[in-house]
């Protein structure tokens, strides 16, 4: 009888155990990489189905883009910054770059052969990064790192706050406090459109000067 006591006292433990695993916010399973779409690389992603536009789901990069047609490693993390429908790429991590271009961006289009995304995806459009916000969003740390969740679980995708490059000066702007990222769509002839969190907020249809160095978060072509 002691030993019956014994062995479901164990069984119970280890229910215990793995239920609190299985629930765990930060696990691959649920936050990283849906379980049965693929497995990320560097160059290739399973991507989530977050908001959609005239009923058609949008498949969205679980990872901003790294150096020019890679994926960054994980979902929290910065990435590379991009001048608008420029291919050069720059840091997340220095005060400041050698090499910056302060000029206005002369580029009337993210043309393809520009485009940074690896192969199968792409810039969004303003329309798409608007249909991201509208899906619903919530603040969120990840692994030590300030963010936004968009969407809802299972269907949902963590865009980190990494802040912007200055177009001035190249330097850093709202690291932890601000996330921007570029859409293809230009306005004018010096702007481009794109998504702007806060912790408390985003919008989608603010223009920047092109020459500001965002974040890119890719969807599916």
């Amino acid at each position: 009888m002691k030993r019956l006591s014994y062995t479901f006292a164990l069984f119970l433990v280890a229910s215990i155990i793995f239920t609190s695993h299985g629930n765990n916010s930060d696990s691959d399973s649920i936050n990283n990489y849906p379980p049965g779409i693929g497995n990320p690389t560097a160059t290739t992603d399973p991507g989530v189905l977050v908001g959609e536009i005239n009923r058609v789901p949008i498949r969205w990069a679980t990872r901003n883009v790294a150096a020019y047609g890679t994926f960054a490693e994980y979902p929290e993390s910065a990435g590379m910054f991009f001048q608008w429908g420029c291919p050069q790429y720059w840091n997340s991590t220095d005060t400041q770059v050698e090499g910056w271009n302060s000029a206005n961006i002369v580029a009337t289009a993210w043309y393809p052969q520009y485009d940074p995304c690896p192969t199968g995806w792409r810039v969004p459009t303003q329309t798409e990064l608007a249909a991201l916000r509208d899906a619903g969003a919530r603040r969120a740390i990840r692994n030590g790192v300030s963010g936004r969740y968009f969407g809802t679980y299972p269907h949902h995708i963590f865009l980190p706050a990494a802040g912007s490059r200055n177009y001035s000066n190249s330097l850093l702007f709202g690291v932890d406090t601000f996330g921007n990222y570029w859409s293809n769509t230009s306005r004018g002839n010096r702007r481009a459109v794109g998504l702007w969190f806060s912790s408390s907020r985003s919008r989608s249809n603010f223009a920047w000067g092109r020459a500001n160095g965002f974040s890119i978060r890719c969807v599916a072509k």
